[in-house]
């Protein structure tokens, strides 16, 4: 069987490899004469074989027409899959432990039993001892993470334990390791780049943002980045926005929450709502908007924070969900917050001339006609007015957002016109009674138990125009709040509040009378509202 000897050439000095080792990297096997590769001639080791006549080649050539890692890879197995064909046996030295964070090792394991090849590891000290030695560290005092300096897709640091950055060969790998590192931690963060050179590792300590500026790369050189300390609480805005970032970031990072890494733009859409809809609801309550003491008890009092805060935390639970967004946008390459922030600022600068430019506008109707104008100008000669009103919106604000729309280029009612809108409303609830004198209910149930195609298609079609004609009328009652100057959201919400309150004391005094809401007539339910609302007033 063909042969390769995967052989540790240890993080640098001669001294700390195995004598079997240095023996197979000088090509004396125990089948004899075998021909040596190693993977870089960037290490002490090289040298040392050199000057001993030992004769060996290395595969930098690979690397300098590589497109990229994992092309280099596959070239530098194949190479020595079809090497070790012609030879027999073959030496394969790489620095450090051939199973630590060796790529080339694991894919030469995976494809030579196929190739009827034999691969022997043979161990040797890897750059972790000597890092730690350099260092003068205990790693497992408090834990640490180790990565390669080809980073995995998404990774992010963690940023409260200490990081080992190795093999960082190439100068082109320090510009994403510092960016990423950037987004955790600050650009003055003490970090040390741990280096071997000849008989030893030297340790140059640096601050992090001046990683990219100097020749600190080689096969033999590892960062090792401090922790962060225990976080104090941020004084500024400044730090507070970034401290959230952070956490952020922090979750969606290795080692984070499965549930916050696992989530996408599209996933998340649904909390978006929902946080909105939460901020709207603490407004309402902020205002004193919410309900009676039963509302309260049941659903307002008991969410409120301490302090009366609760508007400020529902804000955050929103803002959560930007942050979410933005750091999703970052580890795809897309945007980040910067992003998010300089699109914002560009549009309120853009959109308020009469603030940051040379225009005035002294009332808030003049600032309202210069922002429309600016938004159609920004939308282009061929766009509708109606452009810009998203479709998921709720169909009562969409209806409200649209008919707002239509009014700025003039297609509405003349103003003041009440009775033209309320008589569109009448008209509206003529022509549902109109449609809901199509077939009748039993004839409907009558036709869906097979009563005949004609009859079903019947009762299909009535139930058609019916839902049409009451959508109409829907549309017509929000054109009649919008020019009677009323916000059909919070009119529709206070008629629920009010339903809600009147039923709740419906079923207290059904209780109290020792009576069941669902046992009682329709009369009586009658009877028990009516008795409610005399109270109210």
């Amino acid at each position: 069987m063909k042969l390769i000897y995967a052989v540790g050439m240890g993080p640098g000095p001669a001294a700390e490899v195995p004598a079997r080792n240095l023996r197979l990297l000088k090509g004396q096997t125990p089948r004899g004469r075998a021909p040596v590769i190693l993977r870089t001639s960037s290490h002490p080791l090289a040298a040392w074989l050199t000057r001993r006549g030992a004769r060996w080649e290395s595969c930098d050539t690979l690397y300098e027409g590589a497109g990229d890692f994992e092309s280099l890879y596959r070239d530098l197995v194949a190479l020595l899959l079809a090497r070790v064909e012609e030879t027999g046996v073959l030496v394969y030295g790489v620095p450090g432990h051939p199973l630590l964070g060796e790529r080339t090792v694991t894919m030469l394991l995976e494809q030579a039993s196929s190739r009827g090849v034999e691969v022997r590891v043979m161990g040797a000290p890897s750059f972790l001892e000597a890092a730690f030695t350099a260092l003068s560290l205990d790693p497992l005092a408090e834990g640490f993470e180790v990565v390669d300096a080809q980073l995995p897709p998404g990774w992010m640091p963690r940023g409260d334990k200490p990081l080992l950055v190795c093999q960082l060969w190439h100068p082109l790998l320090l510009g994403d390791l510092k960016l990423r590192l950037l987004d955790v931690y600050p650009p003055d963060h003490r970090v040390a780049l741990v280096k071997g050179v000849r008989e030893r590792e030297t340790v140059t300590w640096l601050p992090l943002v001046e990683l990219d500026r100097g020749p600190h790369t080689g096969p033999t050189t590892s960062l090792w980045v401090p922790a962060l300390p225990a976080p104090g609480l941020p004084t500024s805005l400044a730090q507070k926005v970034v401290r959230a970032v952070e956490v952020v970031a922090r979750l969606r990072g290795q080692g984070g929450c499965p549930w916050d890494r696992g989530q996408t733009h599209l996933s998340l859409r649904p909390y978006v709502i929902e946080e909105a809809y939460e901020v709207a609801e603490a407004i309402r309550q902020a205002s004193g908007a919410a309900g009676s003491a039963d509302d309260e008890a049941v659903g307002g009092a008991a969410c409120r924070s301490p302090g009366g805060d609760k508007l400020a935390e529902e804000l955050g639970d929103l803002l959560l969900q930007v942050l979410l967004h933005a750091q999703i946008g970052r580890e795809e390459g897309t945007f980040d917050l910067g992003t998010v922030c300089d699109l914002l600022v560009e549009k309120l600068v853009r959109r308020h001339p009469h603030v940051f430019g040379e225009t005035r506008a002294d009332t808030a109707q003049e600032v309202l006609r210069r922002w429309n104008a600016i938004k159609k100008e920004e939308r282009g000669e061929d766009s509708s007015a109606l452009d810009g009103v998203p479709a998921a919106l709720p169909a009562l604000q969409r209806a409200w957002r649209v008919q707002g729309r239509a009014r700025e280029v003039g297609f509405d009612w003349e103003p003041g016109d009440v009775d033209g809108v309320l008589a569109k409303v009448a008209e509206e609830l003529d022509e549902v009674r109109a449609a809901a004198r199509g077939p009748g209910a039993e004839e409907a149930r009558a036709a869906t138990r097979g009563a005949g195609e004609e009859e079903a298609s019947a009762a299909a079609m009535r139930d058609q125009a019916v839902e049409r004609e009451l959508g109409d009328l829907l549309f017509a009652v929000v054109n009649a709040c919008r020019v009677l100057g009323v916000d059909p959201e919070v009119a529709l919400q206070g008629t629920v509040d009010r339903f809600s309150r009147r039923f709740r004391a419906m079923e207290k005094m059904a209780r109290q009378a020792g009576k069941n809401m669902g046992d009682l007539s329709l009369e009586e339910m009658d009877s028990l509202w009516e008795s409610v609302k005399r109270k109210e007033k």
